[in-house]
Order: C-alpha cells, then structure tokens, then sequence
C-alpha cells in the first residue's frame, strides 16, 4: 500500500506541489493518500495561503485564508468552500 497516511509533508522533486499554474506546497495530516486533519498550504515563497483544516482533500472545518492584498479570512469551510460563520479582516489602510 503506496498512500500517504498519517502526518507528512507532499512535496515533488523541487519541493513543490503543482496545482494550476502556480506552486504550492502541503505541510500537514494525511489520510488514505489525502490531506486530512489540520494542515498548511503555503506559496514557493513560504508564505501560508490557508491554515485548517482538511478532509478528502478539501478545505473543510474551521480555516485561516489569507490573500495576497492582506486580508483573512477566518471561519468555516464545507467542501473546499467557505460556508457558514466567518470574518475577513481587511489590514489595508486607505489614505
């Protein structure tokens, strides 16, 4: 049985796990060859894009999400989606 199962992180031969056209990377629980439990994905650049949780390789539980303009998200996640009770805090200031 070749699947990733317990705490680990998924990496390719650069350290990189690619999704779309960007790399990222997966630190964090695995089940049945799945992110599952609490985890971390993080940019190339080692900064963190969503700390929470996870199950059947989707978002799902209570998560941190944070964006490239310097706002966060925190709150529920159902499926990869957020769903239910959250805040975006916006760390922006306007002059």
């Amino acid at each position: 049985m070749d699947e990733k199962h317990g705490h680990g992180k998924l990496t390719d031969d650069n350290n990189l796990t690619y999704i779309g056209k960007y790399s990222y990377y997966y630190i964090g629980m695995f089940s049945e060859g799945k992110k599952c439990g609490q985890g971390r994905l993080q940019n190339r650049d080692g900064k963190t894009i969503y700390l929470g949780e996870w199950f059947n390789d989707f978002k799902h539980g209570q998560g941190k999400e944070y964006y490239i303009d310097g706002s966060v998200y925190e709150g529920l996640y159902q499926n990869g989606k957020k769903n239910g009770i959250g805040n975006i805090t916006n760390t922006k200031t306007y002059t």
